[in-house]
């Protein structure tokens, strides 16, 4: 006895597999399905279609079965897909044209709209004379996996979870145990080479956005520089020396140099030495090798200059020379961003 519901292939399905033979093979992708305006027909009278009486939608192919010589296709109808009778389905290839063509019981397939609905999966058993020559293409993009699929691969995607996840955790215990010996945002460093390494920015005084580095600036601030807005600078230590803060004056504020220059022969109580300190601050004593800190200024032996900001202690005639700067070594300061 015939088959009642059955697909077979349409007169361009079995000119594609005669031409096919063992070159290339036929890519089935998408399964139509159809209301056939209400007229249930058979398949067999209706080979030389290229497209169903009344399509109503387009699923991808989503798994496919082979049992000897039965190949099975599978497709699943999402709940939202329906308002119509089902008599009509076919197989589509990669190219979009109909090669097999098919009857339906003609059931209704309600959508989730109509307050009624759910998947409907559809299988299709093509024989071996023409489904040796059918190469199932599925999109992984576009399939929905059916209750049967979950059911056969929970199992192993599970153990891939649990094993992404026991990473995961590693990773973090990991962060954590090197967080302390990580150079942290704000840390100044001296840098053996002229070319900045990544992550640092060199001490120069640069201004820069603080959208650029906001770590930092949330750590330094506007401390060296820019207006704390929208901008911010790095330290600069071209050309400086750190010195360590002593809580009096304001952090990260600037000294200017100070020069000590003696050694006059002809000097006497009335001409006295070159001694000079350029202070930032004039509220500052001048402290000096030899006398120590000068608290007191004979005025007949200091000449005060007119700017008012420098100096002059007199001191006892000796052939000598006296300069702050040490021998020195040029690197890079540099910062972490």
């Amino acid at each position: 006895m015939a088959a009642k519901y059955y697909v077979t292939l349409t007169d361009f399905g079995a000119t594609q597999i005669a031409q096919a033979h063992d070159v290339a093979s036929i890519t089935l992708s998408q399964l139509v399905i159809g209301d056939a305006n209400g007229i249930p027909y058979d398949p067999i009278t209706q080979k030389s279609r290229t497209a169903l009486i009344n399509q109503r939608a387009s699923v991808p192919v989503q798994s496919v079965q082979i049992n000897g010589a039965v190949t099975t296709v599978t497709a699943t109808i999402e709940a939202n897909i329906g308002g119509f009778n089902l008599h009509e389905i076919g197989l589509k290839d990669n190219a979009g044209k109909l090669i097999y063509i098919g009857n339906y019981h003609g059931g209704y397939k309600p959508a989730i709209a109509e307050g009624a609905g759910g998947e409907l999966t559809i299988s299709i058993d093509i024989t071996a004379e023409s489904g040796k020559d059918a190469l199932i293409s599925i999109d992984p993009n576009l399939v929905t996996a059916n209750k049967d699929w979950v059911i056969k691969n929970f199992a192993s995607i599970l153990a891939l979870t649990e094993v992404d996840e026991r990473l995961s955790a590693a990773i973090v215990t990991l962060a954590s145990a090197l967080t302390p010996f990580m150079v942290k945002s704000g840390f100044m460093m001296i840098w053996t080479t002229p070319v900045c390494p990544s992550g640092f920015l060199e001490c120069n005084g640069d201004i820069y956005q603080i959208s650029e580095y906001p770590t930092l600036f949330a750590i330094i601030g506007n401390t060296f520089g820019g207006d704390g807005i929208t901008t911010f600078a790095v330290p600069n230590m071209t050309n400086n020396f750190p010195r360590g803060w002593d809580h009096l004056r304001e952090f990260g504020s600037f000294q200017k140099a100070s020069s000590i220059f003696m050694g006059d022969p002809t000097t006497t109580a009335t001409r006295i030495p070159t001694l000079i300190n350029t202070l930032d601050d004039s509220s500052d004593t001048l402290r000096n090798a030899l006398n120590g800190e000068a608290t007191t200024i004979d005025p007949t032996h200091v000449t005060v200059l007119s700017s008012g900001a420098e100096l002059f202690d007199s001191v006892t005639p000796v052939q000598a020379t006296m300069s702050v700067r040490p021998s020195n070594l040029a690197l890079m300061f540099v910062i972490k961003t």
